[in-house]
């Protein structure tokens, strides 16, 4: 029978022990890094951008600051069930949620300036994404910031890609959104813009989301350069004019002053217009109707008034109410003759050419403006 000797058995476990301590030591780091890279892509494949884990072992510790108790779900439950994970520790805070929610960007000399909150980082880079395919020139200063209290998040990240697209149409501006209403000022980058703009806002409004204030002005021209031409049965506007209802009362005066003839309106809006310029505009088609022929060039203030009338009283009469009848920032010149057989000669006939010469190189008319007014 043999004895049983415990030391022996002891020195035995000595090694065992020992080679166990380093399968757990050596292999221990490894498994919490796989574990932790296996995690973080759980997190990532739940869109859960708010969030960040550490592993403590087989435990994972969960940060970061949600914008409601659902969202926080997500990230615990992403988190929970990543395989040998053992157990998923709370430590998110929730965001606080503000109201009115509000987001604004301003488009100024090369910059666009962002403010106001984002739900989460998902958000803000999307947000961010849009900015830089819609105006890849600018340099972008984001200053928002983290809360709760978005609209919902289609509604929302919409909104904000409808007024980004309104906001690369204009030279300078700036859009804001507070919770589901937007405004919009700023002046368009061209005159085609201006126009696509109010279309967009008129026909193209994401739904759900409702207008404010919108204060928009087309671009600006320098000079302010506008033209009636007079001639061959029809009447030309050309260049630029301040709004829709100044374009809508010239045209109008211009169909009942000039009977018969086609009124064609090759006008663009713009702004810059000097004050009283629609008074302006309007004195000077009345008095064109007056005539057989003209034409007439307003270019800031200084207007350019020429024509054949049907006799002399009337030719001095047009020239003395053209003149009389601008307010006093205004300047013209007026040359006015009547329908005669003879035609002058000499520097009447000099100086009247060259005032067509300058009125074409203001490109109100283009070509149309190098034909001279009838014998005077």
């Amino acid at each position: 029978m043999s004895k049983l000797r415990p030391l022996k058995w002891l020195w035995g476990l000595i090694p065992l022990s020992f080679i166990a301590a380093m399968v757990i030591f050596g292999l221990g780091p490894q498994i919490e890094k796989e574990l932790q890279s296996r995690a973080t892509g759980a997190l990532e494949r739940a869109d859960v951008a708010w969030a960040s884990v550490n592993l403590e072992g087989r435990n994972a510790i969960l940060r970061g600051a949600a914008v409601g108790t659902e969202a926080r779900d997500v990230g615990i439950d992403a988190v929970r069930g990543v395989p040998g994970i053992r157990n998923v520790e709370d430590r998110v805070t929730l965001l606080e949620s503000v109201s009115p929610y509000t987001w604004w960007a301003n488009r100024k000399e090369g910059r666009i300036r962002i403010k106001g909150y984002v739900p989460d980082g998902r958000d803000r880079h999307t947000i961010l994404g849009i900015v830089k395919a819609m105006m890849p020139e600018l340099e972008i200063d984001d200053r928002t910031k983290r809360a709760a209290g978005a609209p919902p998040r289609e509604t929302w990240v919409g909104s904000i890609s409808f007024a980004l697209n309104l906001l690369a149409n204009l030279k300078e501006g700036t859009a804001s959104l507070v919770d589901s209403r937007l405004s919009l000022t700023g002046e368009a980058s061209s005159a085609e813009a201006y126009s696509e703009l109010r279309d967009r806002l008129d026909t193209q409004l994401p739904v759900g989301l409702e207008l404010d204030q919108i204060a928009l002005t087309p671009p600006a021209a320098t000079p302010f350069a506008w033209g009636a031409l007079f001639e061959s049965g029809s009447v030309t506007l050309s260049g630029h004019v301040p709004d829709d209802i100044a374009r809508a009362e010239l045209t109008k005066s211009a169909r009942e002053l000039f009977g018969d003839a086609s009124v064609i309106d090759q006008m663009q809006l713009a702004s810059g217009a000097p004050d009283n310029w629609t008074q302006v505009a309007l004195t000077t088609l009345n008095q064109l109707s007056r005539l057989q022929s003209g034409k007439a060039v307003l270019s800031d203030t200084n207007l350019t008034f020429e024509g054949t009338a049907p006799d002399e009283n009337t030719a001095k009469d047009v020239a003395s109410k053209v003149r009389l009848g601008l307010p006093a920032i205004y300047k013209s010149t007026e040359d006015v003759g009547h329908d005669r057989q003879a035609e002058p000669s000499g520097s009447r006939q000099g100086a009247r050419a060259d005032r067509v010469r300058r009125a074409d190189s203001a490109g109100v008319f283009g070509p149309t403006m190098r034909k001279t007014a009838s014998p005077a």
